[in-house]
């Protein structure tokens, strides 16, 4: 079974929290723990996240951006069966259901990429 940690720099805490294990709907069997946390943690995330973001300057070059996202799409395509199972696993839902969203989940991160490709000035706040 899986264990995710908070990869949350500067947070602290996140050691003190136990975390939550996820079931397979159908027979209750574990499939992994994933961290919580606190609301100072959150905070601390989210005052973080808009910092960075206000930040303009410090963002990522839109080509290194970019390179992310294809990469992402490589991974998950790569990944794909993987995903579908574990997807299966977690939502107690067809397999096949499953492929269809792991398949749309790629085709939406293809779409931003395109998306950054096409619509260079747009800023959506």
């Amino acid at each position: 079974m899986a264990t995710e940690r908070l990869c949350l720099e500067g947070a602290g805490g996140e050691e003190r929290f136990a975390g939550v294990t996820v079931v397979a709907p159908f027979d209750r069997k574990p499939i992994a723990t994933v961290a919580t946390s606190d609301a100072a943690t959150i905070e601390h995330a989210l005052a973080t996240a808009h910092k960075l973001y206000r930040n303009r300057d410090a963002w990522l070059p839109l080509a290194k951006r970019i390179s992310i996202l294809e990469g992402t799409a490589s991974m998950m395509k790569a990944r794909a069966e993987y995903l579908a199972i574990e997807a299966a696993r977690e939502g107690g839902k067809p397999l096949l259901d499953s492929k269809v969203e792991v398949a749309r989940a790629i085709d939406s991160v293809r779409i931003a990429v395109e998306h950054l490709r096409t619509q260079q000035g747009e800023v959506v706040r």
